[in-house]
C-alpha cells in the first residue's frame, strides 16, 4: 500500500530517466545546502558589521569627548572654537557626523549651524546625569543613521556635555552590499559547479555501474544475436 501511494504522488518524478531524477534530487539538496550556507554567512555578517560600528564609533566618541580642547571649549560654550576643532576631526575619520551638547543636550555644535542650541534627539532619560554611554539608533535631523553617545568630564569628574558620534544607515548598508554582493557570486559560482557535477555524475555513474556506454550498446546487442543465431543452428 505505502508504494501505491508513492507511485500516485510522484507520476511525473517517475518516469522521467534515471540519471534525470538523479540529477534532480542531487540539484535539490545542493540548492538547499548552498542557500543555508548563505543565509548563515549573510546573518554572521550582519552581526559582526553592527557589533563593528558600534564598538568604532564608542571608540571615536569617548577620544573626542577626551579632548582637552573640546573640554575647556565646552566649559567655556565657545561655538567657534568647537566647530573648528569638530571640523578638523571629521577630516580624518569614516564617522558621517559629530554632534557636542552641553549637560541638559542642549547642541553646543552640529554640521548645520541652525540645529545649533536646541535640544539633541534620542536621548536616553537619566544616561547623562549618570554618566552613562550608550547606542541609539532612528532617524535625526541628518538622517537614518547608527549613534554612539558619551559624556564629557571636566577634571574634577563632573559631566558637562555630551558627544553624539552617528554612522548613516545608508553607509552602513554599502559596507554590506561590498561584502555580500561578492560572497553571492561565490555562491552562485558554487551552485553552478554543483549543477554541472550534478548533471554529469549520475551519467558517468550508470555507463561505470553497466560496463558500457550508448555507443557500444549497437554492437553488444548485434553481437548477442548471432550468438542466438548460431545457437539455433546447432
Amino acid at each position: 500500500m505505502p508504494y501505491q501511494k508513492n507511485k500516485k504522488l510522484f507520476p511525473f518524478f517517475r518516469q522521467l530517466a534515471f540519471p534525470l531524477r538523479i540529477f534532480l534530487l542531487i540539484l535539490v539538496v545542493s540548492v538547499f545546502i548552498v542557500a543555508a550556507l548563505a543565509q548563515y554567512f549573510s546573518a554572521s555578517f550582519e552581526d559582526y558589521l553592527a557589533s563593528h560600528v558600534r564598538d568604532m564609533a564608542m571608540n571615536q566618541a569617548k577620544i573626542i569627548a577626551s579632548n582637552d580642547s573640546i573640554i575647556a571649549a565646552v566649559k567655556k560654550r565657545d561655538y567657534k572654537r568647537l566647530a573648528t576643532i569638530a571640523n578638523k576631526l571629521q577630516r580624518g575619520t569614516d564617522f558621517d557626523y559629530v554632534v557636542i551638547g552641553d549637560r541638559n543636550s542642549i547642541r553646543l555644535y552640529h554640521p548645520n549651524p541652525e540645529k545649533i542650541g536646541y535640544p539633541m534627539q534620542f536621548t536616553k532619560p537619566g544616561a547623562l546625569e549618570r554618566g552613562e554611554s550608550y547606542f541609539i539608533t532612528g532617524k535625526g535631523s541628518i538622517g537614518m543613521a547608527m549613534r554612539a553617545k558619551t559624556p564629557i568630564f571636566d577634571n574634577e569628574g563632573n559631566v558637562i556635555g555630551v558627544v553624539s558620534i552617528g554612522y548613516l544607515v545608508s553607509k552602513i548598508d554599502s559596507w554590506r552590499l561590498d561584502f555580500l554582493l561578492p560572497m553571492a557570486g561565490v555562491f552562485v559560482l558554487l551552485l553552478m559547479v554543483l549543477m554541472l557535477l550534478s548533471w554529469f555524475s549520475p551519467r558517468i555513474s550508470a555507463d561505470k555501474c553497466w560496463g558500457w556506454n550508448r555507443n557500444r550498446l549497437p554492437a553488444w546487442y548485434a553481437s548477442r544475436k548471432r550468438c542466438l543465431v548460431r545457437s539455433m543452428k546447432d
